[in-house]
């Protein structure tokens, strides 16, 4: 005797199965004494530096969660309204002008702020987590623009070491459309990426439902 049969069909599939892995880009001198941005003699303004896809070597891109600035040491102050926004450039970073805004391509990303932020500190770096990650692609040159509106106490000094162009303005804001171009921005800066894509994974299920079987003939001896 045949009886009814329930028929359950599982389809999985798995569209990603990777781990995601963490690394830190350092570039620059480790060294202090120029007071832009970070202690800036108006207590405010903007400032752009920029860095190649060969130096930052990522060549599949990553998500930036977080900056570190090495300076001198101090008592962190409070940024008032500090903004850090991200761009892709074709520029390198010896060749950035005192055009803020020809400096990049497509749009500034804000990815931290505008805010009134302390930054956190371990030794003489001091920590910038970014709330909204910036999707860096690896194949462009990186800017980061910083900018903030005014500051509790003084601020780090960080390094003006030659070989990467800074553009400035003291006693400016996030709007500043020019500043002042230098070859003196290669300042120690440090970027916690990560790498490899998420996971991502689905499960479907398909059901039959129940599918009545025939009635079983007679039974026939031989």
């Amino acid at each position: 005797m045949l009886r009814n049969v329930l028929l359950l069909c599982l389809f999985a599939s798995v569209v990603a199965v990777a781990v995601s892995a963490q690394t830190t880009v350092q570039l620059g001198v480790l060294s202090t004494g120029n007071s832009w941005p970070f202690n800036y003699t108006q207590n405010n303004g903007r400032f752009q530096t920029c860095y190649s896809a060969a130096e930052m070597g990522l060549a599949g891109g990553g998500s930036i969660t977080e900056i570190r600035v090495y300076g001198s040491n101090v008592t962190p102050p409070t940024y008032t309204n500090l903004r850090v926004r991200l761009a892709h450039s074709n520029n390198t970073p010896l060749n950035i002008t005192g055009s803020f805004d020809s400096n990049y391509t497509g749009s500034l990303q804000t990815c931290l702020g505008p805010t009134n932020y302390t930054p956190s500190k371990t030794g003489t770096w001091y920590h910038f987590t970014l709330t909204s990650p910036f999707q860096y692609n690896g194949s462009q040159a990186l800017l980061v623009d910083w900018s903030y509106d005014a500051r509790s106490a003084s601020g780090f000094t960080i390094s003006s070491s030659s070989g990467r162009n800074r553009v400035y303005q003291n006693g400016g804001s996030h709007t500043s459309a020019t500043g002042t171009a230098s070859n003196s921005g290669n300042h120690g800066i440090s970027f916690t990426v990560f790498t490899g894509p998420n996971v991502n994974t689905s499960t479907n299920t398909l059901n039959l439902g129940t599918t009545p079987q025939g009635t079983a003939g007679p039974t026939v001896s031989y």
